[in-house]
């Protein structure tokens, strides 16, 4: 990336007689901002999960993150006791909003210094479609956000708050 940025230099925009080559420089800076923003969200295919343990939780996160940058959900909600899926949800960097309901109230403070992860607290014990609601309902009363977006909830069933991850839903608020 480095290279590329030495090579095309930032182009000035001053008025030329080439109409083609300021349009030219124009065009390889834009795509090299959006290589720069590449490099820093969507990193699904930067990490191996073929160790063994959390092996079935993993994929169902990374494919989760995988889904944001397909379907351009607005949130990603990982629901969690351990704090796990929030870590590794942040260790992939989706490009969208990383909310992680919890609880736990002492995970909720660290869980707040992770990168892009922003805790919440949901302590009741209903069903998950119940949960699922609750917490869209927290969403939107919280205005983190808005009808029509898309988000995209990762938990584990049938009791949401034990065991790892191995449900995934995709939403539209």
């Amino acid at each position: 990336m480095k290279e590329l940025i030495l090579i095309h230099k930032k182009p000035k925009f001053t008025k030329s007689k080439n109409y083609f080559d300021s349009l030219s420089k124009s065009i390889i800076f834009q795509q090299l901002s959006i290589k720069a923003g590449n490099a820093i969200y969507n990193k699904t295919n930067h990490f191996d999960n073929s160790g063994k343990g959390h092996q079935l939780s993993d994929m169902l996160i990374k494919s989760a993150c995988a889904l944001v940058e397909n379907s351009g959900a607005k949130a990603l909600v990982a629901m969690s006791k351990s704090g796990y899926s929030g870590y590794r949800v942040a260790m992939y960097r989706p490009n969208c909003s990383i909310f992680l309901v919890t609880n736990n109230k002492s995970l909720l403070t660290q869980m707040n210094l992770v990168w892009g992860v922003k805790g919440l607290f949901y302590d009741k014990e209903t069903s998950i479609n119940d949960t699922l609601s609750d917490i869209e309902t927290m969403l939107l009363e919280k205005k983190l956000m808005t009808k029509g977006d898309i988000y995209i909830t990762t938990s584990s069933m049938p009791k949401h708050w034990d065991g790892h991850a191995n449900m995934i839903k995709i939403n539209e608020v």
